[in-house]
Parts: structure tokens; C-alpha cells; sequence
């Protein structure tokens, strides 16, 4: 995803399959409700920003999700 991207719109990876691993750009605040919804091969998510906010089943059904990283802060 490009560094300058602002914003992902809710459901944009549901169903995707084939999804593995993700990284949000640190712009990105919000992680959107069904955002990867059923994505059942999502294994690590690297968020490089600092959130405000995870809307409601934005990870339902990831069943393989292992590792979120994020900033400490």
C-alpha cells in the first residue's frame, strides 16, 4: 500500500483469501469495521501508525491471525 494512503474503506480485504500479511501505512488511524473480514489466510498485520480506533468485527473470522505489531506508544 503507498506510505501517503490515508485511509482503507470498510470491507476492502473482506473474503480475500489469499491475503496473507498486511502492512498499514502509518497514516491510516482507523481500521475500518469488516475491514478483513473472513480474510482466513491473514497470518501478521504490521501497523505502522498510531490508532484511534478498531470498529466493530474488522478481524472476524481470521481464524489464522497469529501477530499484530504495532507502535508502543
Amino acid at each position: 500500500m503507498p506510505e501517503n494512503l490515508e485511509s482503507i474503506e470498510s470491507d476492502a480485504f473482506s473474503y480475500c483469501a489469499s491475503l496473507t500479511s498486511i502492512t498499514i501505512p502509518s497514516k491510516v488511524t482507523i481500521i475500518e469495521e469488516y475491514l478483513f473480514y473472513e480474510c482466513t489466510s491473514l497470518t501478521s498485520i504490521d501497523i505502522l501508525g498510531d490508532l484511534t480506533s478498531i470498529k466493530s468485527f474488522a478481524f472476524k473470522g481470521c481464524t489464522s491471525l497469529a501477530s499484530i505489531k504495532m507502535p508502543e506508544n
